[in-house]
């Protein structure tokens, strides 16, 4: 049996990892994103694996060919800290589920979304509601 874990990663020489998501793009289209450092090896070496010759290409957040916006503080970074000797892939396999409109400004300006999202502040804002979402967050935190 392979060894799992920490222990086992730390003896890897190649690690390869595929974070799945829901919510950006067309509905049920998976585009693969790649989930690493802004390295050109790397990205070399992610669409060898996962772009099958560019019918299914390995995009990145660090060039804007990606549906994504540049994030930080991902997951992945995990995988340098604890395997610094492997060489590691990753992609986040990220299937569409949220229409484009959701990402129209004009729709965040909808008059009825709006009248929405203030009736939402206000029942947060009262103080059991707040105590429900919060729990038992120190009360200086839940402001």
């Amino acid at each position: 049996m392979a060894p799992r874990g920490a222990a086992g990663c730390r003896r890897a020489g190649r690690l390869a990892w595929i974070d799945f998501h829901t919510g950006l793009g067309p509905a049920g289209v998976g585009e693969r994103i790649l989930a690493g450092r802004d390295d050109p090896a790397t990205l070399v070496r992610a669409k060898a694996w996962w772009d099958s010759g560019g019918s299914t290409p390995v995009t990145s957040i660090y060039d804007g060919s990606s549906s994504s916006a540049f994030l930080t503080g991902l997951m992945w970074t995990a995988a340098y800290e604890e395997c610094p000797q492997a060489e590691f892939t990753s992609i986040a396999l990220e299937y569409g589920t949220v229409e484009s409109k959701h990402f129209d400004a004009e729709y965040w300006r909808d008059p009825r979304l709006l009248e929405l999202v203030a009736k939402v502040k206000v029942s947060v804002s009262d103080e059991a509601n707040r105590r429900a979402f919060c729990g038992n967050v120190a009360p200086d935190l839940r402001q």
